[in-house]
């Protein structure tokens, strides 16, 4: 669900916001502790570590028994007369009881509702169906989730509501279960308008994106670099190949189940970001 998530994400903030959302994403695949960098970036997996069987709080590091998450990125001002400086976005995930996705919402500038996503889930944790909301809480798109016998994705469908086709999302995968690439089906046009592939370490975590857009005909990588708990440390973006953002992250303060609830990001070594959490427990 994580990297459908992202890729949704990834199409809709692909030019101002994308930096800003890859950052999020980041912070979404950390585990808690003191950072010691791991270099190792191995893009194949070898050990069998059955990584798609991980429920959404293992996917994202979380420790303990997560009812909610509460992700709040500011942009940094010294002289603003708020904590941290200007609110950028806000994200409010809610968790099952056995660690699946149930419901995120997300917040733009100025704390706005911008959308509302509702899942259904299998009684395996598996998603479903997904109802997809605007700033209004109208529905805008329904999403149907299909799996191979392994229980991979392959497939997701995205409706109107009026039950019309929008675009169809089809996914390729390891024999881990990790997604190695997606393409986004248009079946107005009958055209592939994007495609991302991503590329993992032997932990199974995601060290590269690729986002190719083939109706203007440009990319954006992005590269990650872990510590050996799990946590983002670095990640770089380029455009067209050529780099666009360099970002260091710091992790300055941790909850008691050791999930980390305040990330700096600094750019050119200057604190360029602040990212709050706050996590709620069963």
């Amino acid at each position: 669900m994580d990297i459908v998530l992202l890729e949704n994400n990834l199409i809709k903030r692909v030019v101002f916001f994308c930096a800003l959302f890859f950052m999020t994403f980041l912070s979404c695949n950390d585990s808690s502790s003191q950072e010691k960098i791991n270099d190792e970036e191995n893009t194949e997996l070898g050990d069998n570590k059955n990584h798609s069987r991980k429920n959404d709080l293992e996917k994202q590091s979380l420790n303990g028994q997560v009812a909610s998450v509460t992700q709040i990125l500011y942009f940094y001002d010294e002289y603003s007369s708020e904590k941290y400086g200007e609110l950028i976005s806000r994200d409010y995930n809610e968790y099952s009881k056995s660690g699946f996705l149930e419901s995120s919402i997300y917040y733009e500038l100025n704390d706005k509702l911008k959308r509302k996503t509702i899942n259904e889930l299998c009684p395996n944790g598996l998603v479903q169906m997904s109802k997809i909301y605007d700033q209004d809480e109208s529905l805008v798109n329904i999403e149907f989730y299909e799996y191979d016998e392994s229980d991979f994705l392959e497939k997701v469908r995205v409706i109107t509501p009026e039950g019309e086709d929008e675009k169809i999302m089809y996914y390729h995968t390891n024999s881990d279960g990790l997604i190695l690439e997606s393409r986004s089906y248009f079946p107005q046009d009958q055209k592939d308008h994007f495609m991302i592939s991503y590329k993992y370490d032997s932990e199974g975590r995601c060290v590269e994106t690729k986002f190719e857009d083939f109706r203007v005909e440009y990319t954006l990588t992005s590269q990650y670099k872990f510590n050996e708990e799990g946590l983002t440390i670095m990640s770089k973006m380029f455009f067209d190949g050529e780099i666009n953002h360099e970002y260091i992250y710091d992790y300055t303060e941790f909850d008691t189940k050791g999930n980390w609830t305040k990330q700096i990001t600094l750019e050119n070594k200057r604190v360029t970001y602040i990212t709050v959490r706050e996590i709620e427990y069963y």
